[in-house]
């Protein structure tokens, strides 16, 4: 019968238990391009007292698992209403995002 220790086992499957570690969820990264052509609004210059100011963001719903594609929502409050439209998409790419956007303005 042979014997090995319990610290002997965790170091041989270490490298086997690192391949199996979830890793890091990985969202939007802001990039300089973008910055550069999207012109964005501080609080200052928002007019928090009439609709139409809002903030939009996308939710991922990856399960833990961020490789490959996987359904996005699409959340767009109005500052001053609270109003909130909740667009589900296929992904993140700019014409799912950019048709769920036409889409919520010719419902309102």
């Amino acid at each position: 019968m042979r014997h090995i220790s319990a610290s002997s086992i965790d170091r041989l499957l270490k490298h086997e238990r690192k391949k199996l570690e979830i890793k890091g969820r990985k969202g939007t990264k802001p990039g300089t391009l973008l910055k550069q052509q999207i012109a964005i609004r501080t609080w200052a210059e928002w007019d928090e007292n009439c609709p139409g100011f809002m903030e939009i963001d996308l939710v991922a719903h990856e399960g833990g698992n961020s490789r490959g594609d996987f359904a996005q929502t699409l959340n767009m409050v109005d500052v001053w209403s609270g109003w909130t439209e909740l667009v589900a998409i296929k992904n993140k790419a700019s014409k799912w995002v950019r048709e769920a956007i036409e889409k919520s303005k010719e419902d309102f």
